[in-house]
């Protein structure tokens, strides 16, 4: 995950209204780790342990929010798919 792609993701956690506020400080927390981590990366090194602790963590609240809020996360799906197939 490159940086902007972690940008791009801290601001869709920031600005969506539909995640509870415990839930968005506990993601913004993960991508923050994240974005350390993608920082201290020497390209083809292999990731520290720590980094798939993040990933896992992450990993574990996605499938929280898609188990809570199906349909945000089928919006946000959606969104993503449109941009992305409009090339940003």
């Amino acid at each position: 995950m490159t940086p902007d792609h972690l940008a791009k993701l801290e601001n869709a956690l920031r600005t969506s209204a539909g995640i509870p506020e415990t839930t968005r400080q506990e993601l913004l927390e993960i991508v923050a780790g994240l974005k350390a981590e993608v920082s201290s990366v020497t390209p083809g090194a292999q990731p520290p342990s720590s980094t798939l602790q993040v990933a896992h963590a992450l990993s574990s609240s996605v499938r929280q929010i898609e188990a809570t809020h199906p349909h945000l996360v089928e919006m946000v799906n959606q969104i993503a798919d449109t941009l992305s197939n409009m090339g940003i």
